[in-house]
């Protein structure tokens, strides 16, 4: 099981994106996950809602998602406004591989076993990154080699280069 876990994207084009990748090279499920941590921005940003101190996806964001993704939605399971300190606590207590696909990673996703039966790999919001809580946490960072110095992708590209590394290893 290959599960994308979204940590704070931000446009609705990248997360349709994110999903077609999802869906074409087999994902089982892609999660969209609000930034954590709030900040001032927020409060400007058509993407996210402040609802009774949690920060959630609009309606908005959702629309343009599945606009965006182009009929794929049905092919993966979509699931938006997950905790993801939540999330992530509860599959680290049944042992899932997590990884964080990073332009800073230190190990190449190319010679990385992604062949465990269920793998989760976390993706960072276009501005920002991962949340200072995935951070923390000490999981395995892979980066994309590249012909060139810099390894920054778009969101949705990184992941759909992750996505094809998967489906390379698991067929």
């Amino acid at each position: 099981m290959v599960t994308i876990l979204c940590d704070g994207i931000k446009y609705p084009n990248n997360a349709g994106a994110l999903v077609r990748s999802a869906a074409l090279f087999g994902a089982d499920e892609i999660i969209f996950s609000p930034p954590p941590e709030s900040r001032e921005d927020h409060k400007r940003d058509r993407s996210y809602i402040l609802d009774n101190g949690v920060i959630r996806y609009t309606q908005y964001f959702i629309r343009g998602t599945k606009r965006y993704s182009m009929e794929h939605m049905d092919m993966v399971n979509v699931t938006f406004n997950v905790s993801l300190k939540e999330y992530i606590e509860k599959e680290q207590s049944l042992g899932t591989s997590i990884y964080v696909l990073e332009n800073y990673g230190t190990h190449d996703i190319s010679k990385s076993d992604l062949t465990q039966e269920k793998i989760i790999i976390i993706a960072g919001s276009e501005h920002n990154g991962v949340s200072k809580y995935v951070q923390e946490k000490e999981f395995t960072t892979l980066y994309i080699p590249t012909a060139g110095g810099d390894r920054s992708f778009n969101v949705g590209h990184a992941v759909t280069v992750a996505m094809y590394e998967c489906w390379r290893q698991r067929h």
